[in-house]
């Protein structure tokens, strides 16, 4: 009975590991658009760039893992604080905490989204893409409104985008994040950088994407 309980132990904590996503090594602090961060090493990073905004998504090179993305929406004058941005971008309201971010009272949020039983008569190629659906969203949302009512939202999703890692990964980009001091517009284009090429892969028509 003793052998099968530590059987049963260690199988338990091989798996949890084997499913916990590793601590990654940030990289150096470095430009996108009105925003300077940092984002982890090695991870696949795709930028959006135009009119003095940038969006970066960057993807981590492992199964199932965890997509970290960075948004920077428009100002508007009818946006007015942070959760009403999160639940703009998840057509959902979620009670989340308050964090400082870019100098402003910011909120993080943790999104699960629930999946339909067998019993809800969804077949087999429905349920799935409704599991892949949810993966993509489920995650961490950080956001922010400036002042300005320019929007700033930090997300990392996927099936292992929960538990201590990935909330410590979440805040370590939103707290070394700064905005760029008269940070100008720029023709929009769209590059790749892969973690095997030292630079970005040039830029790529959008509409090819």
């Amino acid at each position: 009975m003793c052998l099968v309980l530590v059987a049963s132990v260690g199988a338990a904590a091989y798996v949890g590991h084997q499913r916990r996503p590793p601590t990654p090594v940030m990289g150096p602090v470095t430009e996108h658009g009105i925003l300077r961060y940092a984002l982890p090493v090695g991870w696949q990073v795709t930028t959006e760039r135009g009119a003095g905004v940038s969006n970066v998504t960057a993807e981590e090179p492992r199964q199932r893992g965890r997509t970290l993305e960075v948004i920077v929406v428009p100002r508007s004058p009818r946006r007015s604080n942070a959760p009403g941005l999160i639940s703009a971008l998840l057509r959902n309201q979620i009670e989340g905490e308050p964090i400082d971010f870019l100098g402003e009272e910011g909120v993080l949020v943790e999104a699960r989204l629930l999946l339909p039983s067998p019993d809800d008569g969804e077949d087999g190629q429905t349920a799935a893409r409704i599991a892949l659906s949810a993966a993509q969203v489920s995650g961490l949302y950080a956001a922010v409104v400036l002042r300005d009512g320019t929007g700033v939202a930090v997300s990392l999703r996927g099936e292992s985008a929960f538990g201590p890692s990935s909330r410590k990964l979440i805040k370590e980009v939103v707290g070394a994040m700064q905005l760029v001091p008269n940070a100008g517009g720029t023709p929009i284009s769209t590059t790749v950088s892969r973690p095997d090429e030292g630079e970005d892969a040039g830029p790529v028509d959008p509409e090819l994407k």
